[in-house]
């Protein structure tokens, strides 16, 4: 199948992957679910369901190995190895592709037309934005993109005999790969399709053995998967052995509770409809199967899939020896079932109304054939740019993206025409992984798109991974592309006939240039992909756990403030006193009962059976809270969450026995009306039993926060933790690292600066205040836009030199001019200081700047009035009437003036030039 020349080929192209994988790879944990899946791995743990049990042990392993690097590092380094295997597994896959369509493939054009073309259709998609991005982090899309690629190398193998034992080999390691695979994520069950798709038209004379076994899969899956209730069934099983005692009872109840779902299963339906159908496909294709003699296959494939898929009892497994990381518990057959269907997460949308159609439109369901048009027309307005936006990063930008697809078009022709069989399986991956899914999941608004919507109505981040998989298999087909039109210039030129018009080594140099552009990916998307070097989210993660004091507990809001505090937690040890506390996961039964069991507990007076029946309410009259000097009130109508009532029992049971905070991430409707009872301490907000202003009363160490009412900030512990405790590594390095999320956590350290740089300021410190508004100003995504306040700063500090040059800052990096009335304002702060010439030069930089404006002129002469400079300020008038020189009351009164009278201001102002 191969030579020895393509496998070298193939070592090359892996090689170079890896290479760029691993000089741009994140040296630590990187944000979103990475610091989950790093904790969770080194620790045995269960991350979010459905609990990705492969990708934890392959984790664990790689974790133990001796690796010279952190811990972090190597989990990385899975998504290093299995990107590159990924491009090696193009690079095979694309060299029989053109090798279909190349003539004379042993000569010299020939090969360069095969291993060139190989090695550009598998570097595009490689280093294509979202791939690249998925290869320099501990995520499950790297594995997941290979495993989809190693399916498709398999049908290349199998499709090159149509002997019966090959493709039935082939194909029952398929089945167990896909299967294992869904214990990594569950998107690799599309490549299902394609599979069915490549085997009937590979073996067509045999087309109804393949069917029958298709048949009894569907109607199989229709009878367990959709006819029954599974998860009614799961629970009468888990109810079985619930507080039995003993192997034996537990087994006979057990067995007791099948027999009951056996001769009971009418009570376990959960649709009539697909049982139904389930059961009449099951029997016609079973009976079809029998005839065609695939029931034998059929019975190996199943066992197979459910060998593979049996991986997920690592879940119960590991649950019951209650691991640091937990999610879903699933402790009980119940609890395995609803972390394997996510149920945690709600049954979610189905494709009919768009969620963007009910966001938008505030309705809940459709009522009218308007409002079916109206939600196809949300779908093109808004769910397609949702697909099509993530693609047009994929090469470097939608203007490059543009470019690629007419080669990606004709590589996919060039594709069909040679080799129909793998262009159908490839087709339909691209489609069921693109805008298939696109189409099925439903999703809000994008991230970053249509900004004129609330926050509320978009998707928590960037979804670009969710169609990685489409996006290299369109990848793959730009590279065909470029081989294709190198092809055809070999025909144009007959390179190799008898009438060629073009020597071998110089048709070699032009499909080199025609082949080049493969890289252009790899030159626009670097930037923005390298993550090497970068260490914010585990020092964000260091410094916010350094905040507390011994025994803390934090609450937490959302993914980039909690994952990479339990990475920085089980992995490296910092801070195990205290715990971190995920409001999010605060509103489920499991994880309460887990904060308060697992060391160190948290104070929750709730007993399991409190825990169990606690759901949100809707207040029927005012609730109050009171506790101590704590006295809240819930109004009626208001909805209190069980992450609300939680968090205030822990406020109540724990008795200021540990202290208490909130990252400064967590928004204030999520304080349950804790706001006015905080002080900022560096990056966090502690919970104080008395009001933050009346501890504020006579203590000049606690400053009011500026724009955020009722919060004060402790200035001697934050100085000292922003300047003595925190590490600031990297924080500053240029590339964003491959996620925005380094730039907006980072910037949560500029608040805490600036604020510090306020109280200073309050407390007349003015060179402490610069210090601290100078930090501030490095975390800002666009420090420029600290420059006018510092500005302020220097000149009220004497410091006029770096006033300027801050204001000339502000003026050459935000595009927006300087206004007279800046300089104004700072010639006021000099006034201020007796610094007189000083105010001058500033006055007269206003009139240098506009001429025109009446009130530099009267602040002028009011200064050189009021320092008895007599002589100057008749200058400044005179400056002003050559300027306006129709203005006689001015004119008037600067006449009085110089005899010594004098000059009504009041008068002069109230004039029209």
């Amino acid at each position: 199948m191969y030579k020895k020349e393509h496998w070298i080929g193939a070592a090359i192209t892996f090689l170079f992957a890896f290479i760029g994988y691993l000089i741009t790879m994140a040296p630590s944990v990187t944000f979103w679910d990475a610091g989950e899946f790093i904790a969770a791995s080194y620790t045995l743990g269960i991350p979010h369901p459905p609990g990705t049990p492969l990708f934890v042990i392959i984790g664990r392993v790689l974790s133990a190995m001796p690796l010279p690097m952190g811990i972090a590092a190597r989990l990385n380094f899975l998504s290093v190895l299995c990107g590159a295997a990924g491009a090696l597994l193009i690079y095979l896959i694309a060299v029989r592709i053109i090798g279909t369509w190349v003539r004379e493939p042993e000569s010299l054009p020939g090969r360069v037309l095969i291993h060139g073309g190989a090695f550009a259709s598998a570097i595009i998609p490689s280093f294509m934005r979202t791939t690249w991005s998925n290869a320099t982090e501990f995520e499950v899309y790297a594995v997941s993109t290979a495993t989809f690629l190693f399916c498709a190398w398999l049908m290349v193998y199998m499709g090159q005999s149509l002997d019966r034992q090959r493709m039935q080999r082939t194909l029952l390691l398929v089945v167990y790969i896909v299967s294992l695979s869904i214990a990594n994520h569950m998107i690799v069950l599309l490549v299902t399709p394609g599979v069915i798709i490549y085997t009937l038209l590979h073996d067509r004379e045999n087309w109804r053995y393949w069917l029958s076994i298709v048949g009894m899969f569907l109607g199989v899956y229709l009878l367990v998967m959709k006819g029954l209730d599974l998860g009614l069934v799961f629970r009468r099983l888990s109810e079985a052995g619930r507080g039995q005692e003993g192997l034996l009872v537990e087994t006979m109840n057990h067995i007791g509770a099948l027999l009951d779902i056996l001769f009971g299963i009418g009570d376990y339906i959960g649709s009539s409809k697909a049982m139904f159908l389930g059961v009449l496909l099951s029997a016609g294709f079973g009976w079809w199967s029998y005839r065609q003699k695939s029931l034998g296959f059929f019975g190996m494939a199943l066992g197979l899939f459910l060998l593979g898929f049996s991986l997920h009892l690592y879940l119960l497994i590991r649950a019951n020896l209650d691991p640091s990381i937990n999610e879903g518990d699933p402790s009980n057959l119940a609890s395995f079932w609803a972390v394997i269907g996510r149920e945690q997460y709600g049954s979610g949308y189905g494709m009919l109304p768009r969620q963007v159609w009910t966001l938008i439109r505030e309705k809940v369901s459709m009522t009218s054939m308007t409002d079916l048009v109206e939600n196809i027309t949300f779908y093109f307005k808004y769910n397609v740019p949702f697909y099509t936006k993530y693609f047009g990063w994929q090469y470097g930008g939608n203007l490059l993206t543009v470019l690629f697809i007419p080669a990606g078009i004709y590589g996919a022709y060039r594709h069909w025409r040679s080799e129909h069989k793998t262009f159908w399986f490839w087709l339909a991956v691209f489609l069921i992984t693109g805008p298939v899914l696109n189409t099925y999941m439903n999703f809000k608004l994008g991230y970053s798109q249509f900004d004129q919507f609330p926050q509320a109505m978009h998707e928590v981040r960037e979804r670009d991974y969710f169609f990685i998989v489409s996006f290299v298999f369109f990848g793959v087909w730009s590279g065909l592309g470029l081989a294709a039109i190198a092809d055809r210039l070999r025909r144009a030129f007959d390179v190799g006939g008898e009438q060629a018009r073009l020597g071998p080594p110089a048709f070699a140099a032009i499909a080199a240039v025609v082949l080049l552009p493969c890289f252009v990916p790899l030159a626009v998307n670097y930037n923005e992909a390298d993550r090497s070097g970068n260490l914010i989210p585990s020092q964000y993660a260091r410094n916010i756990m350094n905040s507390l004091d011994e025994g803390g507990i934090l609450f937490t809001n959302g993914d980039n403030d909690t994952f990479p505090l339990w990475y920085i937690q089980e992995v490296e040890g910092v801070r195990p006193d205290c715990r971190v506390v995920n409001l999010s996961l605060l509103n489920t039964n499991w994880y309460i009962k887990q904060m308060r069991d697992h060391q160190p507990g948290v104070p929750i007076s709730y007993s399991d059976e409190q825990i169990d029946q606690m759901l949100p309410m809707r207040l029927p009259r005012d609730i109050p809270f009171k506790f101590g000097e704590i006295d809240l009130k819930f109004p009626q109508g208001s909805v209190l969450y069980v992450k609300d009532m939680v968090l205030l029992d822990i406020i109540r049971t724990n008795k200021w026995k540990r202290p208490i905070y909130f990252t400064t991430t967590v928004p204030g409707h999520n304080r349950v009306g804790l706001t006015p009872f905080l002080t900022m301490e560096g990056g966090v907000y502690r919970i104080n039993p008395r009001k933050a202003v009346e501890l504020a009363q006579g203590d000049p160490n606690l400053q009011p926060v500026p724009g955020v009412p009722e919060v004060f900030i402790d200035v001697r512990k934050t100085d000292s933790l922003l300047y003595n405790v925190y590490s600031y590594k990297t924080f500053f390095r240029e590339q964003k690292g491959g996620e925005e999320a380094n730039v907006r956590l980072a910037s949560h350290f500029a608040a805490p600066f600036a604020w510090l740089g306020s109280a200073y300021q309050n407390q007349g410190k003015l060179k402490e205040s610069i210090k601290a508004n100078q930090w501030a100003r490095k975390f800002f995504e666009s420090p420029h836009q600290w420059d006018f306040a510092l500005a302020n700063l220097y000149a009220q500090n004497g410091q006029y030199r770096e006033s300027r040059e801050m204001l000339d800052s502000f003026a050459s990096f935000s595009g927006q001019p300087v206004r007279p009335a800046m300089y104004q304002q700072l010639a006021q702060f000099a006034v201020n200081n007796n610094d007189l010439f000083e105010a001058s030069g500033f006055l007269n930089d206003a009139i240098a700047l506009d001429p025109d404006n009446r009130n530099s002129y009267v602040n002028l002469f009011m200064l050189y009035h009021r320092a008895d400079s007599r002589e100057e300020a008749i200058q400044s008038l005179q400056r002003y009437l050559d300027r306006f020189p129709n203005d006689s009351i001015v004119a008037a009164e600067l006449e009085k003036y110089r005899a010594g009278g004098e000059f009504d201001v009041q008068k002069a102002l109230s004039a029209q030039p």
